[in-house]
């Protein structure tokens, strides 16, 4: 009985990044994943996509604005709280007074603020 080849290994592919501070001089930037077609399916480059850096959910960007408030304690659970229950993921948020930087592997994120607190969520991957 002849043996069959070993399958390949699977092609590793670099997840999307969501790289930002908040009032910081640096442009945040998103890095995702290039669109494959036909054979270049087996190639995985990531470039920068045209895609918002701070934020690439309305939906989720309402839910940020709706339950942002005073203490970053606070808006942090609510805000991962009304995600989870009005978007069906899981989310990570984070909250800060002040500036913060942060990389995310992630496809859904937003970053929003109000005169105190600004406040990031991601779907993680």
């Amino acid at each position: 009985m002849p043996l069959l080849p070993p399958p390949p290994p699977p092609a590793y592919i670099v997840p999307p990044t969501n790289d930002c501070c908040c009032q910081c001089g640096n442009p945040c930037r998103y890095l995702g994943r290039v669109k494959t077609h036909g054979s270049k399916i087996f190639s995985a480059p990531t470039s920068e996509v045209e895609e918002d850096p701070n934020c690439n959910s309305e939906k989720l960007r309402t839910v940020i604005e709706e339950n942002i408030g005073k203490d970053p304690s606070e808006s942090k659970r609510a805000i991962q709280k009304a995600a989870e229950a009005k978007l069906f993921a899981k989310f990570n948020v984070i909250c800060a007074k002040g500036d913060f930087s942060y990389v995310a592997y992630t496809e859904k994120y937003c970053r929003a603020s109000n005169e105190d607190i600004t406040c990031y969520a991601f779907q993680p991957l």
